[in-house]
C-alpha cells in the first residue's frame, strides 16, 4: 500500500504530475485514487467547468488532447479523467472475419494513425495546467510508446492487490472511523469468508458496523452470523475435521461445497494448497521458525498462521506429502474421466483418516 500513501502525500503537497496511468489488479484504491484527485484539484462549485470524464472505449485520442487543451476556470489546473481507457493495452487479435486498418483506405487508416500520433505528441510535453489520469482494467504494455511518454513525463502507477497484512490495517482504520473496533481475529474471519475483493470488504464492514448497532466492538460471531463463508473458510474446516477424524463431517463438508456449485477442479486444488501450506508449516516449525517468522515466510496473517500450527499438528511430513500426492492422482483421474469425484474423493478422505489414526 506505499505506493497508495505515497501518491496521497503528493496530492496533499500539490506535488501534481501533468499526466498519470492508473493500472492494475487493486481497482478499489484506483477508484479512490481518482475521488480524491477529483475532490482536491477543483473545488465543487466550479467542478461542471474544470473536470472532463471521457468513456476510454469510445474517446480517440485527438478527443482526448480537444479536452486537455481547453484553459482551466477559475483554478490552477482542470481534471480530464479516461475511464476504462485502451490506450496502453496490446490490442486483441482480430478473428478472419472482422475487418481491421489493413482493410481500410489509405486515406482511412491515415487518420487512424494520426489520431495517435495526436495523443503521442500530447503526452510527450503535456500541459502544467491540466492534469491528465487514465485509468484503465486492462493489462499495460510497458513497451508501448505511449506507455513510455507517461512515464517519462508523468507518472504510471501499478495498483498491486494488497497483502493481508495490509488489509487487516485497512479494515480496522475503516471499523475506527465508524467508531468501532474489529480484533485481528474478526478481520481473519472476514478475509476468510469475504475474500481480498476490497469493494466488497468495504460493503461487509459497513453492514457490520449498522448490525453490531451499539456495541464498540465488532466480534468474530458477529462477523459469522453476516457473512457468508467462501470456498477457503469450507476447505479449512474439512481439514480440520480430516485432522481431528471426524470422516462423517468432513464428508459433509465436500458435499456441501458441490452443492454450493464448486467445481470438482477448485475444491482440490484449494485442498492441495492447505496442505501444502501445513507441509511448509511443519518444515519451518522443526527449523526452529517462530509463529511470527512463519507468517511472514508463508505471508500470512499471524492468527491464520496459529491456526495452520495447531492444524499442522495432526499430520505429519511425511503423510501430508502421501495426501498431496494422492490428490494429484485423483486430479488427473477426474481430468482424463478415470475417476469419478466424489466416489474418489470419499475413498480419499476413508485414507485419509486411516492415516490420521496411525499418527
Amino acid at each position: 500500500m506505499q505506493y497508495y500513501r505515497e501518491l496521497m502525500n503528493d496530492l496533499r503537497l500539490k506535488n501534481i504530475a501533468p499526466v498519470y496511468l492508473f493500472f492494475g489488479e487493486e481497482a478499489y484504491l484506483r477508484e479512490q485514487a481518482v475521488r480524491k484527485f477529483s475532490q482536491s484539484l477543483v473545488p465543487h462549485e466550479i467542478a461542471a467547468f474544470n473536470i472532463d470524464v471521457l468513456d476510454g472505449e469510445e474517446a480517440s485520442g485527438d478527443e482526448v488532447v480537444s479536452c486537455v487543451n481547453t484553459p482551466p476556470v477559475m483554478v490552477e489546473r482542470r481534471l480530464v479523467i479516461v475511464q476504462h481507457t485502451r490506450f496502453f493495452s496490446t490490442p486483441a487479435k482480430k478473428k478472419a472475419t472482422e475487418k481491421d486498418e489493413d482493410n481500410l483506405s489509405a486515406r482511412q487508416a491515415g487518420e487512424v494513425e494520426n489520431k495517435k500520433n495526436i495523443l503521442l505528441n500530447y503526452l510527450q510535453k503535456p500541459l502544467p495546467s491540466t492534469c491528465l489520469i487514465f485509468n484503465t482494467d486492462l493489462s499495460v504494455d510497458q513497451r508501448r510508446n505511449l506507455f513510455k511518454a507517461v512515464k517519462k513525463n508523468g507518472r504510471a502507477i501499478e495498483f498491486t492487490s494488497l497483502k493481508r497484512q495490509d488489509l487487516h490495517k485497512w479494515l480496522a482504520q475503516e471499523a475506527q472511523r465508524a467508531g468501532k473496533k474489529i480484533p485481528p481475529a474478526a478481520v481473519e474471519v472476514l478475509l476468510n469468508r469475504v475474500g481480498q475483493n476490497m469493494f466488497l470488504l468495504k460493503s461487509e464492514v459497513q453492514k457490520l458496523v449498522s448490525f453490531t448497532g451499539d456495541k464498540k466492538i465488532i466480534e468474530e460471531s458477529d462477523v459469522q452470523v453476516l457473512t457468508v463463508p467462501l470456498i477457503e473458510e469450507n476447505i479449512f474446516k474439512v481439514v480440520d475435521a480430516i485432522g481431528q477424524r471426524l470422516i462423517l463431517q468432513a464428508l459433509k463438508g465436500i458435499r456441501d461445497l458441490l452443492v454450493n456449485r464448486q467445481p470438482p477442479p477448485v475444491i482440490l486444488a484449494m485442498l492441495a494448497r492447505q496442505f501444502r501450506l501445513i507441509l511448509q508449516t511443519r518444515q519451518l516449525t522443526s527449523s526452529g521458525f517462530s509463529q511470527t517468522e512463519l507468517s511472514k515466510q508463508l505471508n500470512i496473517h499471524p492468527y491464520a498462521a496459529s491456526k495452520i500450527i495447531k492444524q499442522s499438528k495432526n499430520f505429519n511430513e511425511q503423510q501430508t506429502i502421501a495426501i498431496l500426492e494422492r490428490l494429484l492422482e485423483i486430479d488427473l483421474g477426474t481430468k482424463t474421466g478415470k475417476l469419478d469425484f466424489y466416489p474418489a474423493i470419499e475413498t480419499l478422505l476413508l485414507e485419509l483418516h486411516t492415516i490420521s489414526q496411525q499418527h
